[in-house]
């Protein structure tokens, strides 16, 4: 499934998703000042991956001072973004850090996004600030 999630305005997130792990019910395209991934739809969780490893509420992207953020929200199995097989960024509130700020350089690129062991592909585009 192809979701798209406009972000605060400043953002388009792209993911990609296998239909097997999607909730039914789920939105393809969200608008939200603030997403969160988690495993099963509720008031606060809107994109949902029906799979064990993925808790609930599992992290969240917002926007901060202008940057794009992730937050794992204390998962159970960690979250991870790589680009091939360098590793970006390993996020688990037990690990080494609970939170990343996108790096511009990584914007436009097709990212491997992995919320426990369900990898989603990822692409981010910043939005042309208005004048």
């Amino acid at each position: 499934m192809l979701i798209q999630v406009h972000l605060s305005q400043q953002f388009l997130l792209t993911i990609q998703v296998d239909n097997d792990w999607v909730q039914d019910g789920q939105a393809a395209e969200i608008r939200t000042e603030r997403l969160v991934i988690g495993n099963r739809l509720d008031d606060e969780v809107q994109i949902a991956i029906g799979e064990e490893t993925v808790s609930q509420p599992h992290g969240e992207f917002f926007v901060r001072d202008g940057q794009l953020v992730y937050r794992d929200l204390g998962s159970r199995y960690g979250s991870f973004l790589l680009e091939g097989l360098r590793e970006i960024a390993y996020l688990h509130a037990i690990g080494r850090r609970t939170e990343f700020a996108f790096p511009p350089e990584e914007f436009g690129k097709a990212l491997t996004f992995q919320v426990g062991q369900i990898g989603m592909v990822l692409k981010v585009t910043q939005r042309p600030s208005e004048p």
